[in-house]
């Protein structure tokens, strides 16, 4: 067994080993939504697991990091680099102020609903990218194709009747 993705086997490792034992032992102390941690956990592992131990898996998830980081280089230019972590920003920027004004805790308490928001559009925004490039390209593609024109213009131009089925019909 090859391993293609080492980062990605790592981390499958760690977070979701830790994710799902730590929330399997909740759901055996009788924690009942603790059973959809260990399920989700457990299909995350076995991504993780498929990406790491699987060319195609390496493949596709390469080809997916990729396209990502295009579409927010179009999308953001020299600040795509940050606008991938905004969401920690926030959460920073929250936590600090929480910290410094206790007696305004609702202004953290709005920039922590505004962090996973944020991180919500900004994966919308990018998926959108990511197609209209993908659209893009293949449009691109179609249009370098030539345009072919009469009886040879269909890709099995011998197959096909030269005369109409219902023309100089014998009877």
């Amino acid at each position: 067994m090859k391993l293609y993705d080492g980062k990605t086997f790592f981390a499958t490792i760690l977070v979701g080993g830790a994710g799902l034992g730590y929330s399997f032992l909740r759901w055996r102390r009788g924690d009942g939504f603790a059973l959809c941690w260990v399920i989700l956990f457990a299909i995350l592992i076995l991504r993780g697991l498929w990406i790491s131990f699987t060319e195609e898996g390496a493949r596709q998830n390469k080809e997916n990091d990729e396209n990502g980081k295009r579409a927010r280089q179009a999308l953001f230019g020299k600040w795509s680099g940050l606008a991938l972590y905004g969401t920690l920003i926030l959460f920073g920027i929250a936590a600090a102020l929480m910290l410094l004004f206790p007696h305004h805790l609702w202004i953290g308490t709005i920039l922590l609903f505004a962090a996973p928001a944020y991180q919500l559009w900004l994966n919308h925004v990018v998926k959108q990218e990511m197609q209209r490039q993908a659209w893009q390209q293949t449009q691109n593609a179609l249009d370098a194709q030539p345009i072919r024109q009469g009886p040879d213009a269909h890709p099995d131009a011998d197959a096909l009747p030269q005369e109409h089925p219902t023309e100089n019909k014998k009877d």
